[in-house]
């Protein structure tokens, strides 16, 4: 009868062995690669929509300051009532 091994091998270590392996090492680096671009992706388009918001506050502000109808202004930058109204510029 062959006597087991009592210590167990760590995790890790089988993840190492697995990493060792060129088909899973370039696996794991691809889907990596992958995670990390939709990440950047998510952080560009959010960038862009915190820009496009600002704007459309920035031209109701100067529309308000105009003192166009906020029916207009709404219309024009599509915010809704409660935004316009949070500007608070009347």
């Amino acid at each position: 009868m062959k006597k087991k091994n009592s210590t167990p091998t760590p995790k890790n270590t089988i993840s190492l062995q697995l990493l060792r392996q060129p088909n899973v090492a370039r696996d794991a680096t691809e889907e990596l690669k992958n995670a990390l671009m939709k990440t950047a992706k998510q952080l560009e388009l959010k960038r862009l929509l915190e820009g496009y918001r600002s704007g459309k506050l920035e031209v109701a502000r100067s529309l308000l300051k105009m003192q166009l109808l906020h029916e207009t202004i709404l219309q024009a930058t599509g915010l809704t009532e409660e935004e316009l109204d949070r500007i608070g510029v009347h």
